[in-house]
């Protein structure tokens, strides 16, 4: 594989770096999304397994541990003391928290295959310039280009299959998400509601 990338020309080379640049962050993204989102949903289902327990917000709070990093503590205190903030906007706020650096992976996603598409486009444009005073073309002319548009092309939709596949993956779980937020705060108000 190495030996593969030090025989691309240096516009191929540098095209290589780009798409590998966008596939690491692209895998730190999905790993780090993946973690939240399954960690999100278990405490969602916990809690919410746990209020049909209690009669009121206190009882609530005395027996349930809210982390301070958690999605779900912040809602439980912005509803437990009254503070004067749209639970729209703050529902709303916690999704956009979730939702952070997924645009990342819609940039990938649309740029890598374009990125892939140059190096194809250069790869023959190079081919092209070095047969054309030639008398007589062979492999060991044409390969060089051939091979760099190829494997930029191979590259870029490495990058952008699994990037495009988890954007939208994760946009999905961040919708549900949001419903999940706000059959929380349903049920909270109702708790809020019973003294």
């Amino acid at each position: 594989m190495i030996n593969i990338f030090l025989n691309l020309g240096i516009f191929a080379k540098i095209i290589i770096i780009i798409l590998i640049f966008f596939s690491v962050i692209s895998w730190g993204i999905i790993f780090a999304k993946w973690r939240l989102f399954r960690r999100l949903k278990k405490e969602n289902e916990q809690l919410r397994r746990k209020l049909y327990y209690f009669r009121n917000l206190e009882e609530l709070k005395e027996h349930y541990n809210f982390k301070g990093q958690s999605y779900f503590s912040f809602l439980f205190s912005v509803i437990k003391d009254e503070k004067d903030l749209a639970l729209k906007e703050i529902i709303d706020d916690l999704v956009d928290k979730a939702g952070k650096n997924l645009p990342f992976l819609a940039t990938a996603s649309s740029v890598s295959p374009f990125l892939g598409l140059l190096g194809t486009v250069w790869g023959i444009t190079k081919v092209f310039f070095d047969v054309k005073d030639l008398p007589m073309i062979t492999l060991q002319v044409i390969a060089p280009g051939m091979s760099d548009a190829l494997i930029t092309t191979i590259a870029g939709l490495l990058v952008a299959i699994p990037a495009v596949i988890a954007y939208n993956y994760f946009i999905i779980r961040l919708e549900e998400f949001r419903k999940d937020l706000e059959k929380l705060v349903n049920q909270l108000l109702a708790l809020k509601n019973k003294k």
